[in-house]
């Protein structure tokens, strides 16, 4: 009984999200009406929802309970009496196969199952880059994502007393030793040394890219498209003297960064709301460095948002993301000093955010490329992300 009633709430919940707003927020405003469900509740239904679209475009005419046994059978492998159910009841696959590895699931799947294709799972495959190993990409999106962050230089040992003290696991990255992983929805929030500045929560390649931006304590930055801040809190960390302005357009990121540098005692010289997208915006100076961590698909990020595999439209690429990239960076490289370096950064894993803008900014205006690469997450439970040092010419 108590199984049929979960797998409704499942159905009801899918049948009724939109895509107009994130998923994640979607099911937490939902979740506050049911105050009846307890958090187990909570992770489990959010769990299998997210599995529900782990699948992208696979099996577009099963019934919602076929899509969601499929999904989670592959992206789980831990069983509860709820999906003991669902997969019993509504796909040809046993509860006791759950625990095998992706691999093993994936064969099940093709021989049970044939019309799965790993390349529907995403949408503009086509435009994937070449600097992506498709195969580990596409994987990756049927496994979640780990929770990173990056602990200050002179507060590892407070955090690893207090993740010993409040029993919490995790793994410390071999590519960083600031850098710790958690499973996905692990309480670090809630930890003293992050309330008090200690940590920030920073996915791997996020602070992979601030660790190759080295500016001068004594130079004059500018963090052009900063969100809530993490890349400058990291660069701040490293040239403490930096004189660093930063900007975007949404007040509440901005007003998000104002209170993380608050609790890290960090000093930032100038904060500002501004529109890069316009003709002609206000620029505030000439800079020693910008980066320009650019508006963009996101989709190397979209395993964490796994409703995007669903809902992208490869045209808004073209109508949306390339122009604004491109009026952005034209804009920056009007307050960028001759001789000196913007950092182009996305999350996305297109070539013609990429590799094809970059030519482009080459071509049009005054920039060379010295070095880009991408910093693939898909093995590392991480994002992927495209990073290239761009010098301006004149």
């Amino acid at each position: 009984m108590r199984e049929r009633i979960y797998l409704g709430r499942l159905e009801e919940l899918i049948k009724n999200y939109q895509f107009n707003l994130p998923l994640s927020i979607y099911l937490r405003q939902e979740f506050n009406k049911r105050r009846n469900m307890g958090s187990r509740d909570r992770k489990r239904t959010r769990e299998d929802i997210f599995n529900y679209f782990r699948i992208g475009k696979n099996y577009p005419d099963m019934t919602i309970p076929e899509r969601v046994a499929i999904g989670s059978y592959i992206c789980n492998n831990t069983r509860s009496a709820e999906l003991d159910y669902i997969i019993s009841n509504h796909s040809p696959f046993q509860p006791e196969e759950i625990p095998q590895s992706l691999e093993s699931k994936l064969n099940h799947i093709k021989a049970e199952l044939p019309q799965f294709d790993i390349e529907k799972i995403f949408p503009a495959v086509n435009q994937i880059s070449n600097g992506i190993n498709k195969e580990k990409f596409l994987n990756s999106f049927l496994i979640q994502p780990r929770l990173w962050i990056r602990v200050r230089k002179n507060f590892k040992n407070e955090l690893l007393t207090e993740l010993k003290e409040k029993e919490i696991p995790y793994e410390n990255s071999e590519y960083s030793s600031l850098a710790f992983s958690f499973k996905n929805g692990s309480p670090v929030h809630t930890l003293d040394c992050y309330l008090n500045g200690a940590f920030e929560i920073q996915d791997l390649n996020s602070q992979k890219c601030a660790e190759k931006i080295l500016p001068a304590s004594t130079e004059y930055w500018w963090d052009a498209c900063c969100g809530s801040g993490g890349k400058s809190l990291a660069i701040l960390d490293q040239a403490p003297g930096l004189n660093l302005t930063v900007s975007d357009i949404r007040e509440s990121t901005l007003q998000n960064l104002k209170l993380r540098v608050k609790k890290t005692g960090q000093k930032i010289a100038r904060t500002l709301i501004l529109d890069l997208n316009t003709s002609s915006p206000e620029l505030p100076g000439m800079f020693d460095g910008i980066i320009a961590d650019v508006p963009c698909s996101g989709s190397g990020t979209w395993a964490r948002s796994p409703e995007l595999l669903s809902s992208f439209s490869e045209q808004s690429l073209f109508d949306k993301f390339i122009p604004l990239q491109r009026n952005i960076v034209r804009n920056l490289t009007n307050a960028l000093k001759p001789q000196k370096c913007l950092y182009y950064i996305t999350c996305s894993v297109f070539k013609v955010e990429n590799e094809e803008n970059i030519a482009y900014f080459e071509k049009n205006l005054g920039l060379k490329c010295k070095s880009s690469e991408y910093l693939e997450g898909s093995d590392k439970g991480a994002d992927s992300m495209f990073f290239a040092i761009l010098e301006k010419m004149e």
